[in-house]
């Protein structure tokens, strides 16, 4: 006699598998039915982007117009499907020639240029409409100007390792070409991020400029070198200098001067020297401090030093008046 818990296990497993086969089954006539629907035709809507062709010289379409189409369509429902999925779309072109003026806005009549838009879709399509019937824009002044290149980084550097220099980008600006409100409020191009890990030598790459919407940029692309080497702490005694002092003042620090301390590239450990920092306090802060101590800050350093610390970060001050 078999046991009874080898039996209920048995019956489970059978009773997976009847499961398994009524899915399995269930899915192939769902597929079945999905692909004798998508063989009939249906009637649907599809939004195409529209681009103006031979505009004046030295003239572009304004951003705030709205340059699309709704086209009412007829179609096998596999090609529907298609397009509704993958937004397969080329943009419909429209000669500017074809325009007309009222009102201080350019429109183009769509109803006019329909056979011309059926030329341009897939002979998988039958057009029906177009809406709207009248597409209006609007033209701008072209203008360009250079703009600098601000490298974006997430960079993680191997243990004692790290950036030796200011990274070089080449060219360190690019042009951008667009309309004149656009352009006006554009002050900078930014990189792609360069994203790395566990980095312990030079880093050489060329990297593409983030697009701008609207806007042509020229080049599209930059060359990038950061110096990367082992560092090594140092540190150096550097005096407080304190500004903003008004004439017949006179301050007493105590300390004159602290020491500063930062990771420095091991090959250059024998060219930092004290004229390449600057430390300060601000007069300014020194007015109405009750604590009679002030923040030191660091107002120069190189660009080949990281992870600087000041020490103290706070000395005691007098203030002398004559």
């Amino acid at each position: 006699m078999k046991p009874i818990g080898r039996i209920v296990a048995n019956e489970k497993i059978r009773f997976n598998k009847r499961i398994y086969m009524f899915i399995f089954f269930l899915s192939i006539s769902a597929i079945l039915w999905l692909l004798q629907k998508l063989n009939h035709e249906y009637t649907d809507y599809l939004q195409y982007p529209v681009t103006i062709t031979h505009l004046p010289e030295n003239r572009i379409i304004a951003p705030n117009s709205n340059l699309e189409v709704n086209l009412k369509v007829n179609a096998l429902g596999y090609h529907l499907l298609r397009y509704k999925m993958f937004s397969y779309y080329n943009p419909i072109q429209l000669p500017f020639e074809r325009y007309r003026y009222k009102n201080g806005r350019y429109f183009i009549v769509l109803s006019a240029l329909q056979n011309q838009i059926v030329t341009q879709l897939s002979s998988d399509l039958n057009l029906l409409g177009v809406s709207p019937d009248t597409l209006f824009f609007e033209l701008t002044s072209v203008k360009t100007k250079f703009v600098p290149v601000i490298l974006e980084t997430n960079i993680v550097f191997e243990k004692q390792h790290m950036q030796a220099g200011k990274a070089v980008v080449k060219p360190d600006s690019v042009k951008i070409t667009g309309s004149a409100s656009v352009i006006d409020t554009i002050t900078m191009a930014k990189t792609q991020k360069i994203e790395l890990n566990n980095v312990s030598e030079n880093i050489q790459q060329t990297i593409h400029i983030s697009s701008i919407e609207g806007l042509f940029i020229n080049p599209v692309k930059v060359d990038v070198f950061i110096p990367v080497d082992k560092f090594t702490e140092a540190r150096i005694k550097i005096p407080i200098t304190i500004i903003n002092i008004p004439q017949n003042y006179e301050v007493l620090l105590s300390p004159k001067e602290v020491t500063v301390i930062c990771n420095v590239p091991v090959k250059k450990f024998f060219k930092l020297k004290p004229e390449h920092f600057r430390v300060v306090c601000d007069f300014n802060d020194m007015i109405g401090n009750s604590m009679e101590k002030i923040r030191v800050s660091t107002e120069r350093s190189p660009d080949f030093v990281g992870r600087i610390q000041v020490e103290p970060r706070y000395v005691d001050f007098i203030i002398i008046r004559h």
